[in-house]
């Protein structure tokens, strides 16, 4: 996870490029970012239980969002009504599950989640948009919690391991295949096609859940 300083060039450099493009929408949002940042690393601090004043949870978790999916893709993020429904739900979510339940819980996991990004499988790190984002949410946050979690030492068994890295591989593969099915042009039999993917992935999606 990089430190605030290194946040803070990060952001400054997308500022630049969007100032330079003119858009005024993501330049004030990536500039709330930046007061943020540096509150948090002046040596008297706000408390993390308390966002700075008059900034917009909303824009804030929209900014971190710009930055993250310039980060990922190489592209500037577009918002539109859709993504903003999304991003509104990812918020409701994560400040209900976040353990101080408040807008600082919720920002704090939305740090957490974009900053472990790398966690995930082939198939998630491509769901990029807020929209696909919102979807998987659950998957996401497991994923990372578990690369994150440190236990005692016990041997793995070596069957169940590779059980698992198999079954997340079809995983991967299966939704690529209800991806590629759902977004060719209409041709006989496409329903019961999707269908089936459909109910492939929740197959692999069960027996993964199975496993010890």
């Amino acid at each position: 996870m990089k430190t605030v300083r290194e946040q803070t060039a990060v952001v400054r450099q997308v500022l630049q490029r969007e100032e330079a493009a003119g858009h005024a929408h993501e330049a004030d949002c990536l500039r709330s970012v930046l007061i943020t940042l540096a509150r948090h690393e002046a040596p008297q601090s706000q408390p993390a239980a308390e966002l700075p004043e008059g900034l917009s949870l909303y824009k804030q978790f929209e900014a971190q969002y710009r930055i993250f999916h310039q980060r990922e893709t190489g592209l500037t993020a577009k918002m539109d009504g859709s993504e903003g429904k999304a991003l509104k739900a990812i918020i409701e979510y994560l400040k209900q599950n976040s353990r101080a339940g408040n807008d600082a819980g919720a920002l704090a996991g939305w740090s957490y989640v974009l900053d472990n990004w790398e966690h995930l499988t082939d198939f998630l790190k491509q769901q990029t948009s807020l929209k696909a984002i919102n979807k998987y949410l659950a998957e996401i946050i497991g994923l990372i919690k578990k690369a994150n979690t440190k236990l005692v030492p016990i041997k793995p068994d070596p069957a169940v391991a590779r059980k698992r890295q198999r079954l997340l591989s079809d995983l991967d593969e299966a939704r690529n295949t209800l991806a590629f099915l759902t977004n060719l042009e209409p041709y006989a039999n496409q329903a019961a096609h999707i269908s089936g993917a459909k109910q492939r992935v929740t197959d692999i999606e069960t027996e993964l859940n199975q496993l010890a």
